[in-house]
């Protein structure tokens, strides 16, 4: 009778997705935009802007996977004119990258996942860590609306305006928003053979 021993846990497993709905949703006029940028603006006279992004396709993560860590990475490709602190949002209705608008998630911002700071002039990459929204995402599947990134304070300075590649910067795709994952798989079972 041979007994095989377990295998030991594996290091952790990355796997980046790509953001496949993203657009800009524009407060005056009520409107949105998919070009290649997502905005994030505050300007009270204006009206502000608000980048929103969804992943639709976690079939590549293993089924008995256990979520470690995600992050949601973006890179600015124009700073704000002054610091900002931007946070992020679960969005609890659905939308299409196609036809969303301010007033279709205006009203369905759900409580803070993550922020993050930009310097004045930022360019480069930022992280939001959205795990436990991940996590919530895959136990439900229906509850993956995606999020909205905004201004913490958007009646703050007018104008502040970021701007963020989004998933047709074809310029650089390397710069393309993509969530980042790491989880770990359950060690092989030891099997009785004989």
């Amino acid at each position: 009778t041979l007994l095989t021993a377990p295998t030991a846990l594996a290091a952790p497993s990355t796997l980046t997705l790509p953001i496949a709905e993203d657009a800009t949703v524009i407060e005056i006029p009520d409107s949105g935009s998919n070009g290649t940028i997502v905005r994030v603006q505050s300007s009270g006279f204006i009206g502000n802007q608000r980048a929103v992004l969804k992943v639709t396709d976690f079939s590549t993560l293993p089924a008995n996977a256990t979520v470690l860590d995600a992050d949601l990475k973006l890179n600015s490709v124009a700073g704000p004119a002054a610091d900002r602190t931007y946070d992020l949002h679960q969005i609890t209705t659905a939308w299409t990258e196609s036809t969303v608008t301010w007033s279709t998630v205006s009203g369905a911002v759900g409580s803070l996942s993550s922020s993050s700071t930009v310097g004045t002039g930022f360019l480069g990459e930022k992280t939001w860590d959205v795990t436990s929204d991940v996590i919530a995402f895959l136990a439900t599947p229906a509850s993956n609306n995606g999020w909205v990134l905004k201004d913490n304070a958007e009646s703050g300075v007018a104008g502040a305006v970021s701007d963020w590649a989004s998933s047709e910067y074809v310029i650089n795709p390397d710069l393309q928003p993509r969530l980042v994952i790491q989880y770990n798989t359950p060690p092989v079972t030891p099997v009785l053979t004989r």
